[in-house]
This record gives structure tokens, C-alpha cells and sequence, in this order.
């Protein structure tokens, strides 16, 4: 999904919030309108909309990173980022690369070598 591709999606979620509330007119909402200020949410409208956006991109989207003075593009590129982590998390971890051959002997956290005893040299 393109960042614009989010934040239409995220734009459409807060169009739907105000018109729930009866809250702004759609003229003035832009991607760059605050939350507060422009669009006149209050601290359970931006709740909502992080909520909404949560289901809808299923990322988890810390309310603290948003505040009143955030706008539509705000909240779109913290979706972004918790996808790009999301997609990052469900790649499949490279396999570590094998051991160094048995045949070395490792060192000791003192420097000391550790050998190996046969049952030969028990004498």
C-alpha cells in the first residue's frame, strides 16, 4: 500500500468521524488540516479515529504519538511506519551461518585452550 493509498484511507476515516458528530464541513478537511484546531475534534473524535485506523491497517497506533495539533497526513505517515515494521517482522529471518568446523578447538574466557580428552590417555 503507497503512502497515498494511506492517506486517503485515513482521510476518508476522519471524514466519516465528523460526519458521525456532525463535526466541520468536508471543505475544509485537507491532509494538512490539524485534528483540533482546523477540524474541531476533540481528544474522543481522534481517539475514535485512531481506533478506526487501527482496525483498518491492523497496526497498533500508540495514542501518544498523536495529539491535537496532528493532521490527516500525520497520523497516515505513522501508519505507514507501523506497516513498514509489521511487513519487516513477518520476514522470514536468514539462517545464521554455520559454526566454525568442529576440528578447532575453542578458547577458554581466560585464554586457556580446552582439548578434548580421549579414553586412551586417562593413564
Amino acid at each position: 500500500m503507497t503512502r497515498h493509498e494511506i492517506a486517503s484511507t485515513v482521510e476518508q476515516i476522519v471524514i466519516d468521524a465528523l460526519s458521525a458528530r456532525g463535526l466541520g464541513s468536508l471543505d475544509v478537511i485537507t491532509r494538512y488540516a490539524t485534528l483540533h484546531d482546523e477540524l474541531g475534534m476533540d481528544e474522543a473524535d481522534i481517539f475514535a479515529v485512531l481506533l478506526r485506523a487501527e482496525e483498518w491497517f491492523g497496526v497498533n497506533l500508540p495514542d501518544n504519538d498523536i495529539g491535537f495539533s496532528s493532521t490527516v497526513t500525520d497520523i497516515a505517515a505513522l501508519v505507514a511506519t507501523r506497516l513498514s515494521e509489521k511487513e519487516a517482522r513477518a520476514q522470514p529471518m536468514e539462517t545464521p551461518p554455520r559454526l566454525a568446523s568442529p576440528s578447532i578447538v575453542p578458547e577458554a574466557a581466560n585464554g586457556a585452550v580446552l582439548r578434548t580428552v580421549s579414553a586412551g590417555s586417562l593413564e
